[in-house]
């Protein structure tokens, strides 16, 4: 008989804009469905939508691919019925996708804590939202909720998943414990891909270097960073944007900079990208430029090698020593200089020399990967192992 898993995500399909933890948690129940059964409660909209999905039938299990489902609306309501789920259903394990929501994560631990939860046990990943740079965002609130949480030992008995090695010292930091377990990202390359028409470029040039930011328009994912990089580039490039405009002050700023872009500098906007249409149009671009401020994993930058388009970002994500991996290359941000010097070099190449590096980035990349031993680890981590 399967175990019976039941997750806590504030934003699930139909919904993409979440990106990583969506991905994560479609991830593992695609891959582990022989060996689990999943049920998800999740909020009745997109994230940051005022209005909920149409046509989602909400308060009700529904049965979505491999997983049931349930919808809800998050109101004052919201939390007897989590509560009366809990109560009257037993769990083999609860996972929670967020330290810092209180939804989907604080109250279900509080719960947990005043024994109102019928469940063998609880797991918790973080999802990076314990490293020093996602801490400054929001700073007060979340080290009055740190040191709430210190005092009442809140998180005594809750399992840990670390998704990454850089990530276990953080989780460390607030509970020195050894039911940190370290489970690294499940990434579904499997997942079928809707084939699209070519992006339209505008520059006219014979050879110009076809460069792609895809995700969230927000402080944290850095795009400013690289409008201000290719100031400083004298080949011909032109960037197209993909993305949700999640900041509007941070959206204004890089239009600013975008203005005072030399000629030889093309930026463009694209709008919001389909999650099954994600790796076709990164295939289409020679490099992704992606100096992200910090990702606890990336699968934007899993999926983008997954079609051999080379990477270029910042060592703020697990993904490091690229260049060595015949993946790409990853520095620090205060070092834009070498970011420059990648793009100059890249730009170039020859169409032929471009369509060789991705032949090679992709052969790299599935040496790289291994995914029969992660399955592995994910049935220890949900068997309580």
């Amino acid at each position: 008989m399967k175990s019976n898993v039941l997750i806590f995500i504030s934003h699930y399909l139909p919904g993409y804009k979440i990106g990583g933890p969506l991905n994560s948690i479609i991830s593992i129940t695609e891959n582990l469905e022989q060996h689990f059964s999943f049920n998800i409660i999740t909020s009745d909209r997109d994230m940051g939508d005022l209005t909920p999905y149409k046509g989602i039938v909400t308060d009700k299990w529904l049965k979505l691919s491999n997983i049931k489902i349930k919808y809800l609306k998050v109101d004052v309501g919201y939390y007897l019925k989590v509560y009366n789920e809990l109560k009257n259903k037993s769990y083999d394990t609860i996972y929670l996708n967020s330290f810092f929501d209180f939804n989907f994560s604080i109250f279900i631990v509080f719960l947990f804590k005043l024994k109102l939860v019928k469940v063998k046990q609880i797991i918790l990943a973080p999802r990076g939202e314990l490293f020093d740079e996602a801490l400054k965002f929001g700073k007060l609130k979340k080290k009055l909720f740190l040191l709430l949480a210190k005092r009442f030992n809140l998180y005594k008995d809750i399992i840990w998943h670390s998704t990454a090695q850089i990530e276990t010292p953080t989780i460390r930091k607030l509970n020195n414990s050894d039911k940190i377990k370290l489970v690294e990202v499940l990434s579904n390359n499997d997942s079928k891909t809707i084939w699209i028409e070519d992006p339209i470029f505008e520059l006219n040039e014979k050879n110009f270097l076809k460069v792609i930011f895809l995700s969230r328009i927000s402080k944290e994912k850095n795009l400013i960073y690289c409008i201000k990089t290719l100031k400083e580039i004298s080949s011909n490039i032109e960037l197209h944007i993909y993305g949700p405009i999640e900041d509007q002050t941070i959206w204004s700023k890089c239009l600013n900079e975008i203005k005072k872009l030399p000629d030889n500098i093309c930026v463009l906007y694209k709008g919001i990208v389909e999650p099954n249409k994600v790796k076709s149009i990164f295939s289409k671009y020679d490099l992704f430029f992606f100096p992200t401020h910090l990702e606890n994993y990336g699968h934007v930058i899993n999926e983008s090698l997954s079609v051999g388009t080379p990477v270029l970002i910042s060592d703020n994500t697990p993904w490091r020593k690229l260049e060595e991996k015949g993946l790409g290359w990853d520095y620090n941000l205060k070092s834009r200089s070498l970011f420059v010097k990648v793009i100059e070099n890249f730009s170039n190449f020859s169409q032929s020399e471009k369509d060789q590096k991705r032949s090679k980035t992709l052969m790299n990349y599935m040496n790289f990967s291994n995914k029969d031993i992660l399955i592995k680890k994910y049935i220890k981590l949900f068997n309580g192992e």
